[in-house]
């Protein structure tokens, strides 16, 4: 699965914990999670990874700027300042 750039779980019942696990996908270019059960705290760590440029998620928070360069499933930038009390390092 190393090699996987796209991963569609729209309405699974995928979590947080289901989400920690895909963080070793370093070619992950998109991800499909609307309408499951991940919280903020998954997308701000997706957003990490380095390939990774659209996240589909109804909880990705449109930003007035591009600074992550991921856009949300409305086609707008990620605000990771929004998610920054999620954050963990």
């Amino acid at each position: 699965m190393a090699g996987l750039k796209w991963l569609m779980l729209s309405d699974t019942l995928v979590t947080d914990a289901g989400v920690q696990r895909l963080a070793s996908l370093r070619n992950l270019e998109c991800i499909d999670l609307e309408r499951t059960r991940v919280t903020a705290i998954s997308i701000a760590a997706l957003a990490r990874l380095p390939k990774l440029s659209l996240i589909m998620s109804d909880l990705a928070p449109a930003a007035p700027y591009e600074q992550t360069g991921i856009l949300n499933s409305s086609g707008k930038p990620i605000d990771l300042e929004a998610l920054a009390p999620v954050l963990v390092e």
